[in-house]
């Protein structure tokens, strides 16, 4: 290979020959054939003709969705998938974070990582502290050197799926909505999705309604709650001849009537139609996956949504320049390329580093997107790829170093919160949220406030989202989620906490591979509907959800005292290495769908029968010492017991920072032994990379070469080594990136 494939402007110069060209008309114009769109033989400016039938319809261009279809297209070539998504374009969405899980998907079914650092910050691991009120203790725990991971902005990472999706021969088609009242989805045979096109994404020579961008799991909680009121009241949709072969043009359809009272035109506007939405249509199709999210467009026919019981949970967040030359004094290893976590007894907070590419015109970035896809396709080595830098310069896509800040707090402590003095009292109550947890905890103001090294950046994402933003109560789950011919994926299904990241990681993403899994199954006649369903719903509603549950009340309720967090992290982090490492792969293993973080392994369920009567409680308890040594007592007993039954498997010492092989913390460890994964900055523009390139791949400045020595992480410790195979590959065959793709995967574990 003598260099990159030549870069296109396909979507760039479509726009400029349509300049009314809305997002969604531009995205689903990557559904049809250039040549016909060139010629004049397929009119983009109008809308979509979609198919009357397909195997599978997917209700939702988001994460859950798309890696859904993704993954069945690429185990069963021959399947026909529709995605309909009734916003304009990928949304703006919280959950920036992914997991080794994530990464390895990515390789076999996505884009290989370092080709992916093209789009996102490089994520390796985790960093944990935990602080008290008087400011005096700071205990650290850690996690990574497992894998290379991304810390993603969420509209872009969807505008990639969507664009992958169309790749492979997926039909993804924005601002189309459908209706989960009017839909059939119980027949025996074919399911009938009806849909609307929303108007406002089809109009020429004006701006889409910028309405249409806003998801209703942001937008304010009233209004959010009524439209969801006004969802459930009446339908918008109109009943359709289902007679015909094809279907006829939206414009040659009879519209809506333009009003049905003030609740119809809230729903109206907060799904993007301020005038009118285009009289409906349908598809059939066999299998139908609900995607979603909060809507719970079809799931919402069945079953129930249910709160958990006990505790629940308050997030808020805001976005932040940092400046990443002025050094961290108060905590150690801060600018560490991973996520950072401060822990604390009301809850913890996220401090995640991402490129932003908001500013950046949607059909330019679509080039530049489509440029590493099909580079990536052709097997173009990533050394002969531009950095980051470069290809923004070249496809006129600039791009932002920010870091997402939030915290989420159980829902008990919110009301105590006081005001911080340097808050106005005509602050929005998020921003009063927010300042009121950093003023709380000294150590967090010191570092967010005091130190000058954060900028709050006024309404990143646009003045109707808001510069504070938040999501309270988010813990939930629906007590159906699959049943003969549908499942139910990502948000839709349930949330649990935002803690390692479990909406794409570990929901999400074992969901839509599991799901295509049976979902294959299903088309080719290998097993029952009801047998499908019945698989799907007892593996994720009955076990991994409940699991996930079952881990953030062991997290949150060792954030109650810091002899619960330095006694119980280690049990946790070492059953969930040591568990995933007997089915590790360079690609997603089907072997992992029943595990979620080691959740669902015997082990944790015996762990936790023990702790969870001594540590859970309000989060202002005093903790008593007998208690504490008693949860410690417990500890070193499953301490003993990970290290015998993964003693084959994990090196833990190449895991850990602070702790040795043996799970036990050490003082004097400050380091990781040198493994085959660690991330290092450039000390030119200060970038998180992988340690073993050898040019920056953001600025494209030369890296330094060095023995690895010290711990992988802040400026002045930025270290190099060679490539070795080490960490969890010393006990796996290692497998080339085509088995990856080719699907040479583990059978399932643990299903039930």
């Amino acid at each position: 290979m003598t260099g990159p494939l030549p870069a296109k402007t396909r979507f760039a110069d479509l726009l400029k020959e349509h300049p009314g060209l809305t997002t969604a008309q531009l995205i689903n114009s990557n559904n049809l054939p250039l040549d016909d769109i060139k010629s004049g033989a397929i009119d983009v400016t109008t809308e979509p003709i979609l198919p009357k039938r397909a195997d599978v319809v997917v209700i939702g261009a988001g994460v859950a969705g798309l890696l859904y279809a993704i993954h069945l297209k690429r185990i069963m070539p021959e399947a026909s998938i529709v995605v309909l998504e009734r916003s304009t374009g990928p949304t703006y969405k919280i959950g920036e974070s992914t997991l080794s899980p994530f990464s390895r998907f990515s390789v076999s079914d996505i884009m290989s990582v370092a080709y992916m650092l093209r789009l996102f910050h490089l994520k390796d691991g985790l960093d944990f502290v935990h602080v008290d009120e008087e400011g005096k203790s700071v205990e650290y725990q850690d996690i990574g050197g497992v894998d290379y991971s991304f810390q993603i902005e969420r509209k872009v990472s969807e505008l990639l799926l969507t664009l992958k999706a169309q790749r492979a021969g997926i039909k993804v088609f924005y601002g189309v909505g459908v209706n989960g009242r009017t839909s059939n989805f119980t027949a025996d045979d074919e399911k009938t999705v009806r849909f609307n096109y929303r108007a406002s994404s089809f109009k020429t020579a004006s701006p889409p309604n910028k309405l249409a961008r806003m998801p209703l799991d942001i937008l304010p909680a009233q209004a959010a709650d009524a439209a969801r009121a006004a969802t459930r009241l009446f339908s918008l949709e109109q009943s359709v001849d289902e007679s015909s072969d094809m279907h006829t043009s939206p414009a040659e359809q009879s519209q809506t009537p333009a009003k049905r009272g003030w609740l119809g035109k809230l729903l109206r506007t907060f799904h993007g139609d301020t005038a009118n939405t285009v009289a409906p249509s349908y598809i059939k199709a066999q299998v139908i996956a609900d995607a979603s999210g909060l809507t719970h467009t079809a799931v919402q026919n069945f079953g129930e949504i249910k709160k958990f019981d006990g505790m629940n949970f308050d997030a808020y967040w805001a976005y932040f320049k940092e400046d990443v030359r002025k050094e961290e004094t108060e905590l150690k290893d801060w600018m560490y390329c991973g996520t950072n976590h401060i822990c604390f007894k009301d809850g913890w907070s996220w401090w995640i580093r991402l490129i932003s590419w908001e500013k950046s015109e949607r059909a330019n970035l679509m080039d530049l997107i489509t440029y590493l896809l099909e580079n990536d396709e052709a097997g173009v080595p990533d050394s002969l790829i531009p950095p980051i830098a470069t290809l923004s310069t070249q496809f006129n896509c600039p791009f932002e170093q920010i870091v997402s800040i939030g915290f989420t707090l159980r829902t008990e402590s919110v009301p105590s919160l006081s005001n911080a003095p340097y808050v106005p009292s005509t602050a929005s109550e998020n921003e009063k949220r927010f300042w009121g947890v950093v003023h709380k905890y000294p150590v967090v103001e010191r570092i967010l406030r005091d130190s000058g090294r954060y900028e709050v950046i006024p309404n990143h994402y646009g003045p109707l989202l808001g510069t504070y933003q938040a999501r309270k109560a988010m813990s939930f789950y629906r007590t159906v989620i699959a049943g003969p011919g549908w499942f139910a994926l990502g948000n839709a299904s349930g949330f649990t906490s935002p803690l390692f990241s479990p909406g794409i990681n570990l929901i999400a993403l074992p969901q839509a591979v599991l799901a295509a899994t049976l979902t294959r199954k299903r088309l080719r006649n290998e097993s029952s509907p009801e047998e499908v369903a019945e698989e799907y719903q007892a593996c994720m509603a009955d076990k991994h959800i409940p699991g996930m549950r079952d881990m953030d009340v062991l997290l949150n309720s060792m954030f109650r005292d810091p002899r619960f967090f330095m006694a119980i992290f280690p049990i946790m982090l070492g059953n969930m290495l040591g568990n995933i490492s007997k089915n590790y792969t360079h690609g997603y293993s089907l072997a992992e769908i029943g595990w979620g973080l080691g959740c669902s392994t015997p082990l944790f369920k015996s762990f936790i029968a023990e702790v969870f009567p001594l540590i859970m409680g309000p989060p202002n308890t005093v903790i008593a010492d007998e208690v504490a040594d008693k949860v410690q007592e417990i500890c070193n007993r499953y301490k003993k017991t990970i290290v015998e039954s993964y003693s084959h498997a994990t090196k833990y010492a190449r895991i850990f920072r602070h702790l040795d092989d043996e799970i036990n913390h050490d003082p004097n460890k400050e380091a990781r032994t040198p493994g085959k994964f660690g991330g290092r900055r450039c000390t030119a523009c200060f970038h998180a990379n992988p340690q073993e390139r050898a040019m920056c791949i953001c600025c494209g400045a030369e890296m330094v070469a060095l023995t690895m020595t010290k711990t992988v992480g802040g400026v002045g410790e930025a270290v190099f080594c060679s490539v070795t195979k080490s960490g969890l590959d010393d006990i796996v065959e290692e497998r080339p990136l085509a088995a990856a793709r080719a699907g040479q995967q583990p059978p399932i574990a643990g299903v039930a």
